[in-house]
């Protein structure tokens, strides 16, 4: 059934977000026949992340084969996109399939309630002359990320204010900002400081790393040898499909290798990281985390761009806790100062599931922390509704992609059979874990008492194996746990 049949709504779905997830919801959406649909986006452009981020040297930090559109295969031979690229080619693929005409910027998701009783969704958005609008639909599909747009994560560096230069967090980039020929300390270890400070080097007078403690870094070549040749030799689609199993059976193989034998895995990271170092630089303590591979998420430098400039004396790394911050620079606890006119705090960001929006199921408050997550994509108890979450440790297009999927065919299942709604219930039997998340990255752990919870049973559990998901969602019972209705 759908919106001809039910004219008591506005529109089938509702799809919050017009970033990757919901680009790619639109043309899942889309594929079904005469299912109406539009996209709501809070700003007043669509490309999610990579509109908003716009810091030097923002790119992706996977690999564009496995981070692009299955149905719109990322046709060059690059593996890493510049964060401008990624964005042209999210609006040319919105525009290839005619979804940039269903997409209404500028009005921001507040509310969302759903009745029972009508079985269907009203959303309330707050557009950008203050007034609002009122949408009603029987699905919805929330596209929104999983990171604050408005606010970035800000640990305390004490006395900052006595600091006389500008001191930038990276996800508010200024546009005015004149680092050339300036010496730039970069505060953070993470994929935005790895990728921001090397390309600060190519102008800049300095740029010193200051790290609390080092992250696991590796490298990946620009251009893709393999898949240049592959593009040229055969036809594209097929082309797509074998690089996106290459990328992905190679990360998984190297996952399970890491996981596993953990400390084989330190010894070729260390391994690459100390021949790439200049002879001036040990190892210890500047690239030797204290945690075990994939805990948290891989930092990828760029043909070695990172090892490069510290090689020629552009780049550098202090390691240890701040004292404070002073007038000219940053003053280490272990006496060490670090000179800077700028300071570029790439401390990472905040978790903000679901935008904040606040849902109510039949007037009663959603508490998204109380309940379970249902195939990494569902809510405990939340009827006819999807987020749309990537995974952590693979590509976020492949989640984003398997949900789209999934919940396409169960909205054909529920038209098919006759059904109005479909809800997931998480039975008694479902325990809590005490180890919920694949990695401990700062920004989750800041945010476990905001998150669904995670079961051990795998249906309610946050995914992590991209290929496993797959096999288990063709080969198992796909509703298990569904209530229709």
């Amino acid at each position: 059934m759908n919106s001809q049949e039910h004219q008591d709504v506005d529109l089938d779905v509702v799809i919050i977000g017009a970033g990757i997830g919901g680009i790619s919801a639109g043309y899942y959406i889309g594929q079904l026949k005469n299912y109406s649909y539009a996209i709501f986006e809070a700003r007043e452009e669509l490309g999610g992340t990579w509109s908003s981020f716009t810091y030097p040297g923002v790119r992706s930090d996977s690999d564009m084969f496995t981070l692009s559109f299955p149905f719109n295969p990322w046709t060059k031979s690059n593996s890493v996109a510049e964060g401008d690229e990624i964005l042209e080619y999210i609006k040319q693929t919105a525009k290839k399939f005619d979804i940039d005409k269903k997409i209404i910027v500028g009005h921001n998701a507040t509310d969302l309630d759903w009745s029972s009783e009508d079985q269907r969704w009203t959303s309330t958005f707050k557009k950008l002359d203050g007034s609002s609008a009122v949408i009603t639909s029987r699905f919805l599909m929330l596209a929104t990320g999983y990171f604050d747009h408005e606010q970035a994560h800000f640990p305390d560096l004490p006395d900052k204010d006595t600091f006389r230069g500008p001191l930038i967090h990276p996800q508010f980039w200024p546009k005015d900002v004149d680092y050339e020929n300036n010496t730039v300390a970069v505060v953070g270890s993470g994929a935005t400081a790895i990728s921001i400070v090397p390309h600060l080097a190519q102008k800049a007078k300095l740029v010193t790393m200051v790290q609390r403690s080092p992250t696991y870094i590796t490298t990946r070549s620009r251009v893709d040898s393999i898949a240049k040749l592959l593009l040229k030799l055969l036809p594209l689609n097929l082309a797509a499909i074998i690089l996106f199993f290459i990328y992905e059976i190679v990360l998984t193989i190297k996952i399970f290798l890491y996981k596993t034998l953990p400390n084989f895995g330190r010894r070729q990271l260390q391994g690459y990281v100390k021949k790439q170092l200049p002879k001036h630089v040990p190892l210890d303590p500047h690239f030797v985390p204290r945690y075990n591979p994939f805990a948290q998420r891989l930092c990828w430098t760029i043909d070695s761009d990172l090892f490069v400039s510290m090689r020629e004396g552009k780049v550098s790394v202090v390691t240890g806790d701040i004292k404070q911050v002073t007038s000219g620079g940053i003053e280490m606890e272990d006496g060490q100062f670090v000179q800077a006119d700028i300071i570029i705090q790439a401390t990472g960001i905040q978790c903000k599931l679901l935008g904040g929006t606040k849902i109510t199921i039949d007037g009663k408050k959603f508490n998204l922390g109380e309940t379970f997550l249902y195939r990494g994509m569902m809510l405990d108890g939340v009827p006819n509704a999807v987020v749309l979450l990537g995974y952590l440790t693979s590509s976020w297009t492949i989640g984003i992609a398997q949900t789209c999927e999934y919940f396409c065919n169960l909205i054909e299942k529920m038209a098919n059979e006759g059904h109005n709604q479909v809800t997931p219930i998480a039975g008694p039997e479902v325990k809590e874990t005490t180890k919920p998340f694949p990695l401990t990255s700062g920004f989750l752990v800041r945010a476990s008492h905001m998150l669904p919870k995670s079961a051990d049973s795998w249906v309610w559990r946050y995914r992590s194996e991209p290929l496993l998901d797959w096999l288990d969602i063709r080969l198992n019972n796909r509703h298990q746990s569904l209530e229709f209705k």
